[in-house]
C-alpha cells in the first residue's frame, strides 16, 4: 500500500485536524467543520479510544466509508468562498457531498446537494437544451462507475425544432 500523500488543495498549514479518505491526507481546521456540522463537533469530543486521533499526519481519522474523491469534492463545497460553489456541478460531485453531508449531518449541504439533483433529473426528464448534455455526461460517467449495483441508465432524446 502507497504511503498516503497530503492533498495538494486541502493540506492547510494552519489545519488542526487530520483526516484519511483512501491514500490522500487532509488538513482541515475544526472551526469550519464544527460550524457546519454540530453532530462532528460532538463526535470529535468523544474518546475515540486512538492516542492522538487526528492531531496529525501520523495519526489522521480514517474515513472507511469515504473514498479521497468524494471528500475533496465535500470539501470543495465546504470551503466555498463569496456564495460562489468553485466545483463541479455534475453528478459524482453532487452525490459525494450528499453522502458526506448526510454522514455528519449538514442540513443545508444535504438540501442544496438535492436542489441540484433534481436539476439534472429535470434536464433529462423535459430536455432543457442547455442543461441536457452535462445530464447525459454524467449519467454515462456515473453508470460506468457504479460497483455492484445496477447501472443508472437514461434514455434521453434530444428533439430540435
Amino acid at each position: 500500500m502507497a504511503a498516503p500523500q497530503r492533498h495538494p488543495k486541502y493540506w492547510f498549514l494552519d489545519g488542526n485536524i487530520v483526516f484519511q479518505a483512501d491514500s490522500t491526507l487532509f488538513c482541515l481546521h475544526k472551526g469550519v467543520l464544527f460550524v457546519h456540522s454540530p453532530t462532528l463537533e460532538n463526535i470529535s469530543a468523544l474518546p475515540s479510544g486512538v492516542e492522538n486521533d487526528g492531531e496529525d499526519e501520523d495519526h489522521p481519522i480514517f474515513l472507511p466509508s469515504i473514498s479521497g474523491e468524494e471528500f475533496d469534492h465535500f470539501m470543495s463545497w465546504l470551503y466555498h468562498v463569496g456564495g460562489a460553489v468553485p466545483h463541479d456541478q455534475n453528478l459524482p460531485s453532487l452525490v459525494a457531498i450528499l453522502k458526506v453531508s448526510h454522514l455528519w449531518q449538514i442540513k443545508n449541504s444535504i438540501a442544496w446537494a438535492i436542489a441540484h439533483l433534481n436539476q439534472l433529473e429535470l434536464a433529462c426528464k423535459y430536455t432543457i437544451p442547455q442543461w441536457i448534455a452535462p445530464c447525459q455526461d454524467q449519467f454515462s460517467t456515473v453508470s460506468k462507475g457504479v460497483r455492484g449495483q445496477r447501472k443508472a441508465r437514461a434514455k434521453v432524446q434530444v428533439v430540435r425544432v
